[in-house]
């Protein structure tokens, strides 16, 4: 209950500004923290600390539909932090995402000040492994690098402040599964 009205108030509050849409030639340079997207379970025997993942991008609208949206066309940077600590030995993932994403910005709605949107990105996986966990056939720490392809969609929803500013909330199935973040209209 206490999460529907803080979302009601959350939602008023914003309601009360006044917002700019998204258009051809708006360029919005966006900032997120992510969860979700582990790497191992958590168990009795594991103690896991993982960061949240820190995304930095910037999207241009290049393509208005009449009156239903905008298509904008960016480029995405994400880091991403995980341990997984036990007596006397450690692991490590360090990945960092890099690629290109297209995002449609719906118009549907009679609010400007909220923007759903949907989106594809495709891009690399770049992960450094570091292990003090031994091999059992090796009994030898292992370490590993490595560049993987990475595609996923995602949906959300922003919403512009009349001071050029926003807030946004994102689901996907890829780097992260729920980020919230916060945007800058130039």
């Amino acid at each position: 209950m206490r999460k529907v009205l803080f979302l009601a108030i959350f939602i008023f509050i914003l309601q009360s500004l006044n917002a700019q849409p998204f258009a051809k030639d708006t360029v919005h340079i966006n900032f997120s923290a992510g969860v979700g997207w582990p790497y191992t379970f958590d168990d009795f025997y594991t103690k896991l600390f993982s960061l949240p993942a820190f995304t930095v991008s910037v999207e241009r609208g290049f393509f208005p539909i009449d009156s239903i949206g905008v298509i904008s066309i960016g480029l995405s940077g994400s880091y991403k932090y995980l341990e997984d600590k036990r007596v006397n030995k450690k692991a490590t993932w360090n990945n960092f995402l890099i690629g290109a994403m297209a995002r449609f910005n719906f118009y549907f709605l009679n609010n400007k000040k909220f923007i759903p949107y949907v989106g594809l990105f495709g891009g690399i996986n770049a992960i450094k492994y570091k292990d003090s966990f031994y091999n059992s056939s090796t009994d030898y720490p292992t370490n590993y690098n490595g560049i993987f392809p990475l595609a996923y969609v995602f949906g959300g929803i922003k919403y512009t402040s009349k001071r050029s500013f926003g807030v946004f909330a994102e689901a996907s199935y890829g780097f992260t599964y729920l980020s919230f973040g916060i945007y800058k209209v130039l």
